[in-house]
């Protein structure tokens, strides 16, 4: 059997906008039958409880044991950037009608696109307009 280890420092996005410590995570469970569903993939138990995930406990641990070094898209702002503004484009792409069906499975495409302009409009250092988009 392969040792895993459990990063120490590490946030996992556990969907529908809900993360907790890696180390926290004390079990994982999937939720199965009539009780699976849209944010409704895997039970986390933690020291304060359960709370349900959006997200496949394999991918949950996927993230809880990926080693520190970062994939190339992470690598760099520029690339960060350019990822930011490919999804950005691809989601304008996406008519009412389908996002109307996307988003009764809970992803709000309109938010998404809000939230990645946010990127764009703003700087890190002082909330400047960004002239990327």
């Amino acid at each position: 059997m392969r040792q895993m280890k459990i990063a120490t420092d590490r946030l996992i996005m556990l969907g529908q906008g809900k993360f907790i410590r890696a180390d926290a995570i004390q079990l994982l469970e999937p939720v199965e039958g009539d009780e699976r569903g849209p944010g409704k993939r895997t039970q986390v138990y933690y020291d304060r409880g359960v709370i349900f995930a959006g997200r496949t406990e394999q991918s949950i641990v996927r993230d809880m044991t990926a080693d520190d070094s970062l994939p190339e898209i992470y690598q760099s702002e520029d690339a960060l950037w350019a990822y930011a503004e490919t999804i950005l484009e691809n989601v304008k792409l996406i008519g009412p009608g389908m996002r109307g069906m996307i988003k009764e499975t809970g992803w709000d495409l309109d938010a998404l696109e809000e939230d990645i302009r946010g990127f764009f409009s703003k700087d890190e250092a002082g909330g400047e307009l960004d002239s990327r988009i």
